[in-house]
């Protein structure tokens, strides 16, 4: 269709309100959308030196099996207020590590918490690397923390025995046959299905791949129920493995032989046996079966043994006996 020159004079202002019209709403839109949209705010970026204070301040000791806390408190140096975040990025298989919790407000303490596996932590001193950052740091600054790490201290227990059958925690140990001549069989005990120590127990669940021959003395489990003592003829004495971690021997199976003893006393964490036979004390490294010092003679009556920070062994008596255990 042919238009004249007045009626396209009129369709070019047409079209150009319409565009002026459509523009003007969608600044409209755009405006409203600003208003009632939250508008994304900017993470502050932290800037400055961080620091660290631990107490105690350049070490601690930690024993095996147990987890030894040490107060961290992380600051900026020129007073910023910026959460620190505190990680340890690597550590031994062996040592557990952690910070609790792992961002810090700035003074405000938190915990480092380090558990050396129980017989399987190297014994001795050992450095952990500690890394603070915040957000915008590039480079986390980086702290030197080391730990002694020991046995457990504390007092040795004797280990009782006899020839019945005997429950601890989740292990079960069974004798069969008549005083004298029977023999006992260890299992694990499944207590959430309902099984007792004095029923039959299912051969899939035995510990040991023979049976222990014991006398009418009988056996008995150490404190932790890792290790159990058994009385078998001949004046022969097998310490078993129930579940003692950082072994070579597997459960079931023999620790320490001893022969011709009275009492076997063990440390807290069933890893060192003080064996009296007659008059004389014998310490012995539970995980590798070998002495940990010379034989010593005792005067009047023992009525008892302590470790003391992991490493100095005495023996209470009329003459008292010492050892340095490594």
């Amino acid at each position: 269709m042919r238009l004249f020159p007045r009626e396209r004079h009129l369709s070019t202002v047409c079209r150009f309100f319409c565009l002026c019209s459509l523009s003007l709403l969608l600044l409209s839109c755009s405006r409203i959308l600003e208003k009632i949209s939250p508008r994304a705010e900017k993470k502050p970026v932290a800037a400055g030196e961080i620091r660290l204070q631990l107490d105690p301040p350049s070490s601690t000791v930690a024993a095996w099996g147990e987890t030894s806390e040490v107060t961290i408190t992380a600051s900026w140096k020129d007073g910023q207020e910026y959460p620190i975040e505190v990680t340890v990025p690597e550590s031994p298989a062996w040592l557990t590590v952690e910070t609790r919790p792992v961002i810090l407000e700035p003074n405000k303490p938190g915990v480092l918490a380090i558990t050396p596996a129980l017989g399987e932590a190297k014994l001795g001193q050992t450095a952990i690397r500690l890394e603070a950052t915040a957000y915008g740091i590039q480079q986390p600054r980086t702290f030197v923390y080391k730990v002694e790490i020991t046995r457990q201290s504390g007092a040795f227990t004797v280990v009782l025995t006899g020839a019945i059958n005997q429950q601890c925690r989740e292990v079960c140990g069974q004798v069969t046959g008549g005083r004298g001549a029977g023999a006992v069989d260890f299992y694990d005990l499944h207590l959430e299905s309902g099984q007792s120590c004095d029923g039959p127990l299912p051969s899939t669940q035995r510990i040991n791949r023979m049976s222990y021959p014991v006398t009418e003395e009988g056996f008995g489990f150490g404190r932790t129920c890792r290790v159990a003592l058994v009385a078998s003829p001949g004046g022969e004495y097998n310490l078993v493995n129930i579940g003692l971690p950082g072994v070579q021997v597997e459960r079931g199976d023999v620790l320490l032989k001893l022969r011709n003893i009275q009492s076997l006393w063990l440390s807290r964490d069933n890893t060192i046996a003080l064996a009296l036979s007659g008059s004389s004390l014998t310490p012995y490294d539970v995980l590798t079966g070998g002495t940990m010092g010379e034989s010593c003679r005792i005067v009047g009556s023992f009525v008892g043994a302590t470790l003391t920070d992991g490493t100095q062994l005495s023996a209470t008596a009329d003459h008292p006996c010492e050892w340095t255990i490594r």
